[in-house]
């Protein structure tokens, strides 16, 4: 019964301070919370609720009551606490301000004076020092009489409390006149109705023009721009400003946050938290930070530009990926081992995008080769707004801002796609050279299929899929990246994921992601807009067969890369426009695996669908379940395969009652001389940098040299040495090349 009258006498408590328009909330003897009290902090609290707390807890020794509270039927209770270390400086403070009711704490000469205000009041601590009190406000509590056994009373109960119209203008007012100055005042800054400082965001002007719903997400993102917004603006009109933003976020009114987050910045000067509103507002407003100020420090712009100015730039993003980090989506480290040429390339393929090179990127092979791993991390190194999306529809496409205001859209590998979506859905190129999507529809009043076409509202498209179904003008126009399967690859993979767990390997330091995300921006924004290439011609012999229209784009993909590695190393060059034997070599030696699988215009996989049909066509029709039989690979990875060899017009398709079976088109004798010139043979035989070298040495063996004149160029992957004569291309006569 003890136990019971204890119980009683605690929930009596709390029911008794509640009806007076607190909220309330049970608290241990170190005056911690016993239950999460965040819900209470703007909105009343119902009685069932107060009842519903675990008031038997033996833990409980006190009632605690929250401050702060904008809510209807929950007055505002503002506490200003006062401990004896600093009671004469708070008696001179309070000395001016309306007497009201004393609440004594447990410590002898400490107690707390409560008021009622009618607007909000922030917590402020700013005041401790000087003038001996600190403001329990908005989001704060205090014990309430007679928590603890009694120890917590009132100290006059004919004392009323007193009830003003804005307790914390009362208190900034009586801090002035005590000689205390706002270090925003000293700030001098000029300020009109129509221009803002130039030292407020373009992520704050958005916030301060659009309106945000409310919820968690919401609130960290208003509270970052409100704090450092009223931060920059001169004391005198704070204010103003703060009424603005409660017309324009309706959403954060209701409960007084856009004043409360004001008092922080009145009480005390905070630090812009630009890592939470860069993670939320570029993921969910399509928002980019285009020449923040507070995005890059002079430091890492001072590093970005050292690293493009290395020689061994390239050399040392591949690091980048073999370190790795931690990735938000997965929530954990992820790594690229070996992949020497696709984890370097595929970031200045990105770039290409942005440039207009190309409109899609597809990096295919085997499950689990890390092919969505390189992805991600490529994505978080540059400053592109890349959104995720693992199906797409025609509302999608319609209704999405996301999608509309992104740079890249990336699709990875998903049940979705290798579902009924992946065999429907059709990527195409438009005739601007975009993107459209076209779908197979069931027609809902015919129950016929039909198709709609939707165009992607983004620059280009990545995507991981191996099923995703590609029209054939699209894919000759794209590059194509392949993961390597290789056993020892996979066995030292493993070998590192166990050395991370036993803490034995590092991951990339935030502070030098950012270093690399800088250095791609710069790139971006500085490189010439336009690249000469002097020695175009010459690559005639380095791109292949002649018999399909589409290796017409050849030239323009091998150009391309020359153009992609001359825009980063412009930071090296005094012509900065013009393509050099460096680009070459770089363009050859991480892009080689990129050119054999995209310049090449029959694949490896399609080479072995194409001769198996030869072999077998004299002993049973080939079906598309024969092909998945024969690869065991997916249904539509096959049917992918099929419907390109028949776009390229090496194979057709016929009827059998509603099955399609394909046979060769071409003999078998005039085949082999085809397929003499299908294959690139120049691109099957790379092999160490010396081998690259003799390679465009042959290429340019009728051109004019500088005597003695050469460039030396760290390979991008062994990072050894390479001399490479100097030509020059503007004579139009020959010497014999010099040795290098």
């Amino acid at each position: 019964m003890k136990k019971m009258g204890k119980v009683i006498s605690h929930l009596t408590l709390a029911l008794n301070w509640w009806s007076q328009g607190w909220n309330v909330f049970p608290v241990n003897k170190k005056k911690q919370p016993l239950i999460k009290w965040g819900q209470w902090k703007a909105k009343r609290q119902s009685e069932n609720e107060v009842k519903n707390l675990p008031w038997n807890n033996r833990e409980v020794v006190g009632v605690a009551g929250i401050t702060g509270v904008i809510a209807e039927e929950c007055k505002n209770y503002i506490a200003i606490d006062v401990d004896p270390e600093g009671i004469k400086k708070a008696e001179t403070f309070l000395r001016t301000l309306p007497k009201s009711r004393k609440h004594l704490t447990r410590r002898k000469g400490a107690y707390h004076v409560i008021y009622i205000s009618n607007k909000p009041c922030s917590s402020i601590d700013k005041f401790k020092e000087k003038f001996g009190i600190e403001v329990q406000g908005i989001g704060n509590y205090i014990i309430l009489p007679s928590s603890f056994s009694g120890k917590y009373k009132i100290e006059d109960e004919s004392v009323p409390i007193t009830e003003v119209d804005n307790l914390e203008d009362l208190i900034y007012r009586r801090a002035n006149e005590l000689g205390w100055r706002l270090p925003l005042e000293e700030k001098k800054q000029l300020f009109s109705r129509e221009k803002l400082p130039s030292k407020i965001l373009n992520c704050e002007k958005f916030f301060m023009e659009h309106p945000f719903p409310e919820d968690a997400r919401e609130l960290t993102l208003g509270k970052n721009f409100a704090i450092h917004l009223f931060g920059v603006l001169p004391h005198d009109i704070i204010r103003d400003v703060a009424e603005g933003l409660v017309k324009n976020q309706p959403n954060f009114t209701a409960d007084g946050y856009i004043l409360s987050w004001k008092g922080w910045v009145l009480a005390s000067p905070r630090k812009f938290n630009c890592y939470e509103v860069k993670k939320y507002i570029r993921k969910y407003y399509n928002f980019r930070c285009e020449d923040c100020p507070l995005m890059v420090s002079s430091q890492i712009k001072e590093k970005a530009l050292k690293l493009l100015k290395d020689p061994l730039f390239f050399y040392k993003l591949g690091e980048v990926f073999e370190k790795g980090f931690v990735v938000p989506k997965v929530n954990k480290p992820r790594f690229i081992l070996g992949e020497e040429r696709n984890k370097r390339i595929l970031p200045l393929l990105q770039l290409g995008i942005i440039k207009g090179y190309t409109s899609m990127i597809r990096i295919i092979g085997d499950i689990a080769t890390g092919k969505d791993s390189l992805v991600r991390i490529s994505n978080l190194l540059l400053p592109l707004n890349i959104v995720e999306r693992t199906y797409l529809t025609p509302a999608t496409l319609r209704y999405s801002e996301e999608l509309r205001k992104a740079d890249i859209l990336y699709i990875p590998d998903s049940p979705a796609l290798r579902g009924e979506l992946g065999r429907h859905l059709r990527l195409m190129r438009a005739d601007d050279g975009g993107l459209i999507c076209e779908y197979a529809l069931k027609d809902e009043k015919t129950r016929e299929m039909t198709t709609k076409v939707e165009r992607l509202p983004v620059k280009g498209l990545v995507t991981t899929s191996n099923v995703l179904r590609i029209d054939h003008a699209l894919l000759s126009g794209m590059f194509t990246l392949k993961t390597s399967s290789d056993p020892e690859l996979t066995k030292r993979v493993k070998e590192e994921k166990l050395r991370l767990k036993e803490g034995l390997r590092e991951v990339l330091k935030k502070e030098e992601a950012e270093v690399w995300s800088y250095a791609f921006k710069l790139i971006m924004e500085n490189s010439p807009k336009e690249i000469r290439i002097p020695y175009a011609s010459h690559l005639i012999n380095l791109l292949a067969t002649d018999r399909f229209t589409a290796t017409r784009r050849n030239p323009d993909k091998l150009c391309e890369l020359i153009e992609l590695m001359a825009m980063c190393r412009s930071f090296l060059k005094e012509k900065k426009d013009e393509a050099d034997i460096v680009d070459l070599y770089l363009a050859l030696q991480l892009g080689w695996d990129v050119i054999s699988e995209t310049i090449s215009p029959v694949e490896k996989e399609e080479r072995r669908v194409l001769k198996f049909i030869r072999d077998n066509i004299e002993k049973e029709k080939i079906y598309v379940n024969t092909i998945v039989q024969e690869l065991r690979k997916s249904r539509s990875h096959c049917y992918q395969l099929l419907e390109s060899l028949v776009d390229k017009g090496l194979i057709t398709k016929e009827k059998e009652e509603r099955r399609n079976y394909y046979i060769p088109i071409l003999e078998e004798e005039e085949e082999v001389k085809e397929q003499a010139k299908l294959l690139p043979t120049v691109f099957d035989s790379l092999g160490s940098p010396n081998e690259l070298k003799k390679l465009i040495l042959s290429l340019f063996r009728n051109c004019f040299t500088v005597f003695r004149e050469y460039y030396i160029v760290n390979d991008p992957i062994t990072r050894e040495e390479v001399k490479l004569p100097l030509y020059d291309f503007s004579r139009r006569d020959t010497i014999p090349l010099q040795t290098v």
